[in-house]
């Protein structure tokens, strides 16, 4: 889907293939604490989710490093597209 072996930034509007895309590569993350994920849902309900820098990231080999409490509740949400 994206060339993730390149130094790059991509502004993209979220969607169910590419949130599903990138958390099959959420393999090397830390245990999801669910009391964030909640607090994120229910912001991404509300709208109040926004463009920041913090992004998600990838490394060079394809793990998901960073965004995947993000990522998981935009697929909790019903993939909103924000």
């Amino acid at each position: 889907m994206l060339d993730y072996t390149e130094k790059k930034a991509h502004i993209l509007t979220a969607n169910k293939r590419l949130v599903d895309w990138l958390l099959a590569r959420n393999t090397h993350n830390r245990r999801v604490k669910v009391t964030h994920l909640a607090y994120l849902q229910k912001d991404i309900l509300a709208k109040k989710f926004m463009l920041t820098n913090q992004g998600i990231g990838i490394t060079k080999s394809g793990h998901l490093v960073d965004g995947q409490h993000r990522l998981l509740a935009l697929k909790a949400s019903k993939y909103p597209p924000v």
